[in-house]
């Protein structure tokens, strides 16, 4: 029997999409309207799923810098913490509840003020 030497083999890099940075991507389908495509076509050169990736580098969040802290807004799956935030009447700072008197209650959205909680880093 003879073997058959293969030749040339999987090229380096084969599959890659050439402006990912060397991430390798997978194929996904979505559902978009005729303008959004024409946009994300544009943005692409001509090539939509360049463009979408190019759109996805944009809104991406850049690294936050150490000293800023992250929050999240409490949902009605929450218990209230001693050191939960609540938007102040002039809807631009948050408090502290002093008392803790909502400590350990679930947090209603439709009957107390907006809450946020301070994210840690393996939130």
């Amino acid at each position: 029997m003879n073997e058959t030497t293969k030749r040339g083999g999987p090229r380096k890099g084969a599959g890659l999409a050439a402006d990912a940075g060397g991430v390798k991507t997978k194929k996904h389908t979505v559902t978009l309207d005729a303008f959004t495509v024409a946009f994300l076509e544009l943005l692409g050169n001509g090539n939509l799923s360049r463009g979408i990736r190019e759109a996805a580098r944009k809104l991406a969040p850049k690294k936050t810098p150490p000293n800023v802290d992250l929050y999240r807004l409490l949902t009605r799956k929450d218990r209230i913490e001693r050191d939960d935030e609540f938007l102040s009447d002039d809807c631009e700072t948050w408090r502290i509840d002093p008392l803790h008197l909502f400590a350990g209650m679930e947090y209603c959205p439709g009957a107390l003020l907006p809450a946020r909680r301070k994210l840690t880093p393996n939130t």
